[in-house]
């Protein structure tokens, strides 16, 4: 399946920019810690909604962060929005309040509050894998 594939791709590119050391904004100072790629999905397409969290972390900071989704217009509204409030997060700050949070900052409507939840477990897991791999080291 095609989003799968663009999924997977994205994964490696990811994580060859972080070998390659492109994981640095230009210009900025080279930091101690490396930077490192992960990633965690929740859901399937069959059910409605799937999405796919792809953060780049230094240390316990993320420094970029992606979210691919296959859903309703709402979930994609929240993923292109939590994407962003990802950037610059430490770690033990990044779930951005939560599915309700979200909603309300997002004008989405009760009714889809469940789709957000989708999203929350693959954040959670994601951000499970990137403290991990913080903890434990390259």
């Amino acid at each position: 399946d095609i989003d799968v594939t663009v999924a997977a791709v994205r994964r490696e590119v990811l994580r060859l920019r972080t070998i390659g050391g492109r994981g640095v904004p230009a210009g900025a100072a080279p930091e101690t810690a490396a930077v490192t790629a992960v990633s965690a999905e929740a859901g399937t397409r069959e059910a409605g909604t799937w999405i796919l969290v792809n953060l780049s972390c230094r240390g316990q900071t993320i420094e970029q962060a992606s979210i691919i989704a296959y859903g309703c217009p709402y979930t994609l509204k929240v993923c292109e929005w939590l994407g962003g409030q990802l950037r610059g997060r430490r770690l033990e700050e990044a779930a951005c309040g939560g599915p309700r949070d979200w909603a309300s900052a997002n004008e989405v409507p009760e009714e889809r509050l469940m789709r957000l939840l989708v999203i929350e477990d693959a954040l959670l897991a994601a951000l499970r894998n990137a403290s991990q791999d913080a903890y434990n080291g390259p």
